[in-house]
């Protein structure tokens, strides 16, 4: 016996095999080849590699937010003062790119599609924007470190 559905329109409670809801009369079967899911395919838990790829880009959220927390912090504590626009681009750069990582990680735990795609769909567009994220990260850390090094051999 498969676990009830929730009516769309009334929110209700209902059987997966009833056509109609009780409650509220919506058509449900109608519903659900708009949504292009049947009702067992609703009940059933997303794929263990789609979890992975939240998982992973809850890692990258993390670490993007953690730099950029470490390294705005520097920048004001240590009242970086640069000496062009060359050099205070080159310092605001690694938040930037930290910032776009973490939307891009965002855009993986909550793209559209969980109700309308096909579950290899979904995970071909997570899969895409994590890597997406990923690469944002390695070269917003890449871009860190440079500016790190510049900063600190820059002339007195």
């Amino acid at each position: 016996m498969a676990a009830n559905i929730q009516c769309p329109n009334c929110q209700q409670s209902i059987s997966p095999e009833a056509p109609v809801c009780p409650h509220c009369g919506t058509q449900i079967q109608s519903h659900m080849q708009q949504i292009g899911l049947t009702p067992g395919e609703l009940t059933q838990p997303l794929p263990d590699v789609v979890k992975q790829f939240d998982a992973s880009a809850t890692t990258n959220m993390t670490i993007a937010g953690v730099l950029i927390a470490f390294y705005s912090g520097a920048i004001f504590a240590g009242k970086v003062i640069s000496q062009g626009l060359l050099y205070s681009l080159l310092y605001a750069l690694p938040i930037v790119l930290l910032l776009i990582a973490i939307i891009l990680a965002l855009r993986v735990s909550y793209p559209d599609g969980y109700l309308t795609d096909e579950y290899l769909t979904l995970i071909k567009k997570k899969e895409k924007r994590l890597q997406s994220s990923s690469i944002f990260l390695e070269v917003a850390i890449g871009i860190l470190v440079i500016s790190v090094f510049v900063y600190l051999i820059r002339p007195a």
